[in-house]
């Protein structure tokens, strides 16, 4: 079953780059935000910045392949990133940050397979009846 375009692909996938680069740049910066409350705080980050990314283009495509395609690709980052980080006199490479950046998007890639896949389509869909 093919589901319908996304009317204004472009600007989704212009957020898409925005919040991939702000990732990059979260990664690699000298100072990163810090959630001083919880203990695992910076691994709950990484959780969340990569289930953002994966869940972000599984509603912009909605093909396997290419769902998949970002899967490994936001894996890949978070590793590499990870060893970028090494390369840096303020920033260390941590398995476990690169685990839960694996983590985070491999449940969004997981979330999007089912009913949770079109909600872009929603949205555009409401707010084109409304108008």
């Amino acid at each position: 079953m093919n589901k319908p375009e996304l009317r204004f692909y472009s600007l989704w996938n212009t957020i898409g780059v925005a919040l991939i680069l702000l990732v990059i740049y979260l990664s690699v910066t000298p100072i990163p935000p810090r959630l001083e409350e919880f203990h695992f705080n910076d691994k709950i980050g990484h959780f969340i910045a990569y289930f953002v990314l994966m869940f972000w283009y599984g509603q912009i495509h909605y093909q396997f392949k290419i769902r998949l395609g970002f899967l490994i690709f936001f894996i890949t980052l978070g590793y590499g990133l990870e060893g970028v980080q090494s390369l840096t006199a303020y920033r260390s490479f941590e398995y476990f940050d690169a685990w839960a950046n694996a983590s985070g998007a491999s449940v969004a890639w997981l979330l999007t397979l089912g009913k949770l896949s079109g909600l872009l389509l929603r949205i555009e869909a409401y707010f084109i009846r409304r108008n």
